[in-house]
């Protein structure tokens, strides 16, 4: 990522995720990297919805 110098100032463009209580806490989310947040955010939604799947035996009371 290139950093935008501006003399005294200087600026990064993206997403930044941020602790409520601590804003020194935080983590940039660069634009480049959001095809790389988007692939895992999909591996994540197709893998919990197979092991959220509920279980297709059903048990017959007598």
């Amino acid at each position: 990522m290139k950093v935008l110098d501006l003399e005294h100032l200087e600026a990064q463009f993206g997403l930044v995720i941020r602790d409520k209580e601590n804003h020194d806490n935080y983590a940039l989310i660069r634009f480049e990297d959001l095809d790389r947040v988007i692939e895992y955010y999909s591996s994540f939604k197709k893998e919990f919805k197979q092991n959220s799947k509920p279980n297709n035996k059903k048990e017959h009371s007598k």
